[in-house]
């Protein structure tokens, strides 16, 4: 059997990191950091991007057709 190999490309140091979502558009993953208040996001030909405070707790992120 094949096992795949497994590597941390970001430790992004989230307190809650949830809610990853790939944006397409962007070729991106971003995701939240509950607790944190941050966005982050990780492009695969750039790295890891500054994440984004929000100032407040958020619970889940979609992108939408506008940006």
């Amino acid at each position: 059997m094949h096992r795949p190999t497994i590597e941390c490309v970001h430790d992004a140091k989230a307190l809650v990191g949830e809610s990853a979502v790939w944006d397409e558009a962007a070729a991106m993953l971003r995701w939240v950091d509950i607790d944190g208040g941050l966005l982050h996001a990780f492009a695969p030909e750039r790295g890891p991007q500054t994440p984004m405070a929000l100032g407040e707790k958020l619970g889940c992120i979609v992108p939408r057709a506008g940006g």
